[in-house]
């Protein structure tokens, strides 16, 4: 299985006297607004190393869709495995030039 970072947004209408209060009021009914609403979901990318974590995300966090016992730091490696792109150009043109014939 992979990790990958998401998105989600909600645009919702709320009453309040100032922006301070729209962000309680926004708040509070957080979850009524989230289930009525049909959110957006833009997948940002894959996770491939803790150094990658999005902020306020840390290795002991329990990733959305697990098991509800395997943290981060069990599923990933502490940076982002180095890629060998000699190797990578290699293959790429190895496959452009099989193309080519």
């Amino acid at each position: 299985m992979k990790l990958f970072t998401v998105e989600v947004s909600v645009t919702a209408v709320v009453i309040a006297d100032s922006e301070k209060e729209a962000r309680s009021v926004a708040s509070y009914e957080l979850r009524d607004i989230v289930s009525d609403a049909e959110p957006e979901i833009d997948v940002l990318g894959e996770i491939k190393g803790l150094n990658r974590l999005p902020s306020k995300w840390d290795p002991m966090c329990l990733p959305y869709g697990g098991d509800g016992e395997t943290r981060l730091k069990d599923l990933l490696p502490e940076t982002e495995p180095v890629r060998d792109t000699r190797t990578i150009d290699m293959f790429e043109q190895v496959a452009t030039a099989g193309e080519a014939a």
